[in-house]
């Protein structure tokens, strides 16, 4: 009977579902992984938290005793067009993507795993733009996506290239076929900084993550085997701003927000008109909110005071952010994010 033993595993966690989940993304192995698994009899499964690398007990010394170091790579790809609404991040990327190595891993403070601790594939508790790298393949012209024409460019701490480049030059001509991630600087980019140079068949992708296992020092097999490494990614806060809509067209005086029993602070009411010519009470968030898949029964109630009523107070059940409904608004250079709602009363 042929038994499997977990090589590594990795889990993505979101604070917008407060959970480990793969409901948002896909992985997408590229052709020089499946040849890896293949020559190391590995074996790759999803699972509802991320994926798990296992390696057949009978043929462990394949991988046990590398000569030298191999690299897993995986593609992130997006299933949900609406994750960048409740994730924090700037998620609008053109010729750059989210980069996650093992050789950047952290340990995480608050695990409670018994045998090994989780390490997190980013340097911060939540991914952020600090993990975002340049991106080309090789048609890229290197001036252009690299901000200049003289270039010293590294890959494992090896120069690889320190010269001029037309301005024509394409990735393909400096670096052939080599593909991974290098660093590079320039005389218009004195600060060092990575790119991910990756073939002409790689999808378009959100993400990129590397897994290294071979004879350096944190990556052998008895540091890499059973770990777990995890991606985590922090939830969006939005200001929520509530508009009441008086269907026998009263003026609303007055709203008061609580979460249960606890009071909220919104803005004053507001008179606003609608764009379709009806005339609404608008309250927003003074702070932003982060947004949850679920609130875990929390209950949202608004108490107005509507002139020309018999009722004094009346006490509603207001409804929460749909996340396919956020909007974004730049003012005097600071990103908000809101998410507006109606209620008639």
């Amino acid at each position: 009977m042929i038994i499997y033993e977990k090589l590594f595993e990795v889990k993505i966690f979101h604070a917008y579902y407060n959970a480990y989940s793969v409901s948002d993304f896909e992985f997408v192995l590229p052709a020089s992984t499946h040849r890896f698994l293949s020559m190391y009899s590995l074996l790759f499964k999803p699972t509802a938290e991320g994926f798990v690398i296992l390696y057949k007990r009978e043929k462990a010394s394949l991988i046990q005793n590398l000569k030298a170091s191999i690299q897993f790579t995986f593609y992130l790809k997006i299933k949900n067009r609406n994750i960048g609404n409740f994730t924090l991040l700037d998620y609008a990327l053109s010729a750059e993507k989210y980069y996650f190595s093992n050789t950047d891993s952290m340990e995480r403070v608050d695990s409670k795993s018994s045998e090994k601790k989780s390490m997190l594939l980013h340097p911060l508790e939540f991914v952020n733009s600090a993990d975002v790298i340049t991106s080309i393949q090789p048609n890229s012209t290197l001036s252009k996506a690299l901000g200049g024409s003289n270039l010293a460019i590294e890959k494992n701490g090896e120069e690889i290239f320190r010269d001029s480049v037309a301005d024509s030059a394409t990735a393909a001509e400096v670096l052939g076929s080599a593909y991974g991630v290098y660093t590079y600087s320039s005389e218009e980019r004195i600060e060092s900084s990575r790119l991910y140079y990756s073939p002409p068949t790689a999808p378009e992708v959100f993400g990129v993550i590397d897994l290294n296992v071979g004879n350096q020092e944190k990556i052998q097999f008895d540091d890499v085997r059973n770990q777990v490494y995890e991606v985590r990614f922090s939830n969006r806060p939005v200001h929520w701003t509530y508009y009441f809509i008086s269907n026998a067209g009263h003026a609303i005086e007055q709203i008061e927000i609580a979460s249960g029993k606890v009071p909220l602070s919104f803005s004053k009411p507001q008179q606003v008109t609608l764009v379709n010519g009806k005339k609404a009470t608008c309250v927003t968030s003074e702070e932003a909110l982060p947004l949850k898949s679920s609130y875990n029964g929390d209950k949202l109630f608004a108490t107005i005071s509507i002139s020309s009523s018999e009722i004094s107070e009346k006490r509603i059940r207001l409804p929460q952010p749909d996340v396919k409904r956020i909007k974004g608004s730049n003012s005097d250079g600071t990103q908000k994010y809101f998410s507006e709602m109606y209620v008639y009363v």
